[in-house]
Formats: structure tokens, sequence, C-alpha cells
């Protein structure tokens, strides 16, 4: 991908979480930034999705 410093770049992705706090009510938004080898014509955006969910699940365990 051009400009960015990882040669093997396919797509570079923006991930925002928000969470809400119910007691206060706050809501605080954390921007996650990812890269992936994978072509925009190899995967989705839902399945994108899947893997960092199924990436950061299995480190948690």
């Amino acid at each position: 991908m051009p400009g960015l410093p990882f040669p093997h770049a396919g797509q570079a992705l923006q991930i925002v979480r928000r969470q809400r706090t119910v007691r206060t009510g706050k809501v605080s938004i954390e921007r996650v930034y990812a890269v992936t080898s994978l072509m925009a014509h190899q995967t989705t955006a839902t399945d994108l999705a899947e893997r960092v969910r199924g990436h950061w699940a299995n480190r948690e365990s």
C-alpha cells in the first residue's frame, strides 16, 4: 500500500470503539489501527471485524 511503512500491507484499518459508562452516561471513544496483507478483493469488512475480534478473544484467555 503506497505511503505506509509496511512493505506487504494490503489495507490499513481504523477501528473505533465506543463505550458508555452506565452510572455516569459518559461515552469514551478509542481508535485502534491495524494493517493487513489482505487486499480489498480478498476479504470483506465483516470478515476483518471477525478476525480482529477473534485475535483479541484468543489473547484474553
